[in-house]
């Protein structure tokens, strides 16, 4: 969910910040030591984005973007090797996808950025629902374990 310059009033904007700090919050609130960590660094990645966009140069921000996403990369990779569940492994392979596109966007000049940004858009929006989804599971499990000791 990366907005151009200007485009803080645009809706997909609003919705794609409202949509990060519900399923965050959620995350945070309901979540597993694991959700509650996939969930801190999905919001730092996003808000990190905006801050990004609203405080460095245009010139500037592409790379740093680039590093940032290759950094949230290597803290997913350790989350990988410290819980090797499924959707930790799978949001570290969509954020890997990001990471490449990241990179096709420096190496292939020719491609239009807006495809670009809509795959990142795309990626954002499928890790949210993976997040939400385990979160979902967290809860529903702790419920079930509940009623069966009851």
């Amino acid at each position: 969910m990366t907005p151009a310059p200007g485009d803080y009033d645009n809706l997909y904007v609003f919705l794609g910040t409202g949509a990060v700090l519900v399923v965050c919050g959620a995350a945070v609130l309901f979540g597993s030591m694991r959700q509650r960590l996939a969930g801190l660094l999905q919001a730092a990645d996003v808000f990190g984005i905006l801050l990004l966009a609203a405080g460095v140069q245009p010139d500037d921000r592409l790379y740093l973007m680039d590093l940032k996403a290759l950094l949230v990369l290597v803290v997913y990779g350790v989350m990988c090797f410290r819980w090797p569940d499924r959707w930790v492994i799978l949001l570290t392979g969509l954020q890997g996808f990001a990471v490449l596109l990241h990179v096709s966007d420096l190496l292939d000049v020719s491609l239009p950025r807006s495809v670009n940004g809509l795959f990142l858009n795309a990626i954002g929006w499928a890790m949210l629902l993976v997040l939400a989804t385990s979160t979902a599971v967290h809860v529903l499990n702790r419920f079930d374990r509940r009623d069966a000791r009851a």
